[in-house]
């Protein structure tokens, strides 16, 4: 061949050879002819010269005529007219048309029609490097320069079973990809950094996702969560700035550290009631609007929705005990929150900037409210401390520059140095007469009034 034709053919026989042929490139002697007899699949290189050449219709016809696998690749305009009435029914076979050129999808159909056909013994998966256990295929790495690489569930009979960690790491070029229907592990990191991936079919069998598998894809919009995870794992889709929506299934247990940080699109979450644990930073810097924490939730880690600054509604219910650190830092846009029973601590950081937080009501069961708690919430007025807290801790309620009435109770035994530090100058609180923080009160020469004068001044959080 030449010219145009003989890159086709090249072209063609690279990729019957990366789906594990052994290649014969002529039939001139006996020995030639009884391999060519013997071998799997007959590839074809259809023109007007091979139609010319008797001794090689001879050959197709007997192949043909014989039932043999035949793939027939079109190197020009070819017509029925032109092909020996014996072969007219090749049309029937595997008829593949390199007129226009060789394409992606031409060289994927014919390394499936030859991988049908026994071609499996080497690299079954052009693109691809992978794996063969016991259990079935996994992907190890994505090689090729498909945008939209496909695969098959299965190779001669062999399921693909698993993405291995790093497989499609850092592919700028991958677009969208289906995930095959028998893979049960995605690996960690198996598609982080791709930075055009915009679209992902993730199959319900899948039972394991890795650590950051898909960080920094800051074009994926949506992801549709298998039923059978346990686990939204750490890093999961922290970057993924483009995320708009996300459906956790019923099963998830716990949504790991970090797993939906930056991701600055996400503006809604339904939490279903399986979840018992949401991770530190699990929401950092997300686009939440509003969220429902139920009940089976028993604690929210350190940061989770910290910087959500357009969270405006959050909903936390009876069962949760713990909250931590930094929680709702800087929810700029939350006016008001009721703390379930059974927390027994506000701990450092947990509502600091939250510049917009005008009520919050603390249960009994709240013995702690820890350093910076209520630092730079510049929006409160007015706060009733509940019994049964024993100690507030430095700079609480620094810098709290509206507030102006704070009932304690006498359960308070320690109050840190600089909890009103920068505070209000009409600041008063309310206290019993003798207890800890009348004491503390005159101490640092601050406004106070005996706390039964509160219920006239704010009855409504008394």
């Amino acid at each position: 061949y030449t010219g145009k034709n003989a890159s086709s053919a090249k072209a063609i026989m690279l990729e019957a050879k990366n789906s594990g042929c052994t290649l014969y490139d002529a039939v001139e002697d006996g020995a030639d002819e009884e391999k060519q007899q013997n071998c799997a699949c007959l590839i074809v290189f259809l023109d007007q010269a091979f139609l010319s050449d008797k001794g090689l219709t001879k050959i197709l016809t007997e192949s043909y005529q014989a039932g043999r696998d035949i793939a027939v690749c079109q190197m020009e305009s070819i017509r029925n007219d032109d092909l020996p009435q014996e072969l007219l029914g090749l049309h029937k076979m595997q008829w593949l048309n390199y007129t226009s050129g060789i394409s992606a999808d031409m060289n994927t159909k014919l390394a499936r029609h030859l991988q049908k056909r026994g071609c499996r013994d080497a690299a079954i998966l052009p693109g691809f490097e992978y794996e063969k256990t016991a259990d079935g295929i996994i992907i190890q790495r994505y090689t090729g320069v498909d945008p939209n690489p496909r695969i098959e569930s299965e190779y001669g009979g062999i399921p693909v079973v698993e993405i291995a960690d790093n497989a499609f790491a850092n592919c700028a070029r991958l677009n969208t990809f289906v995930i095959p229907e028998h893979v049960t592990t995605i690996g960690k990191r198996a598609f982080a950094r791709c930075g055009n991936l915009v679209s992902v079919t993730v199959p319900d069998g899948v039972t394991g996702i890795g650590d950051h598998a898909f960080e920094y894809c800051e074009n994926l919009t949506s992801v549709t969560i298998p039923p059978r995870l346990k686990e939204i794992s750490p890093f999961l889709f922290s970057q993924c700035g483009s995320l708009e929506s996300i459906r956790l299934p019923d099963g998830i247990t716990k949504i790991g550290k970090s797993s939906f940080s930056d991701c600055h699109k996400l503006t809604s979450v339904t939490i279903p009631s399986s979840v018992m644990e949401i991770g530190d930073n699990a929401f950092k810097d997300s686009g939440l609007k509003e969220i429902t924490v139920p009940g089976n939730v028993g604690k929210i880690g350190s940061g989770a929705f910290e910087g959500c600054s357009l969270l405006s509604s959050v909903v936390l219910q009876e069962g949760m005990r713990e909250i931590g650190e930094r929680a709702f830092k800087g929810c700029i846009h939350l006016a008001s929150i009721d703390i379930p029973r059974g927390v027994k601590e506000i701990a450092g950081g947990t509502f600091q900037q939250c510049s917009g937080l005008k009520t919050i009501r603390l249960p009994e069961s709240v013995a702690r409210i820890g350093n910076q708690a209520f630092l730079y919430c510049t929006g409160m007025i007015r706060m009733t401390i509940p019994d049964g807290v024993i100690k507030i801790e430095d700079y609480t309620f620094s810098k709290c520059f509206s507030l102006v009435a704070l009932s304690l109770p006498d359960s308070v035994q320690e109050i840190g140095e600089n909890a009103f530090a920068e505070r209000s100058k009409f600041l008063t609180l309310y206290c019993e007469p003798g207890s800890y923080c009348w004491e503390y009160a005159e101490r640092n020469n601050m406004k106070h009034n005996p706390r039964e004068d509160a219920g006239m001044i704010f009855p409504d959080l008394t």
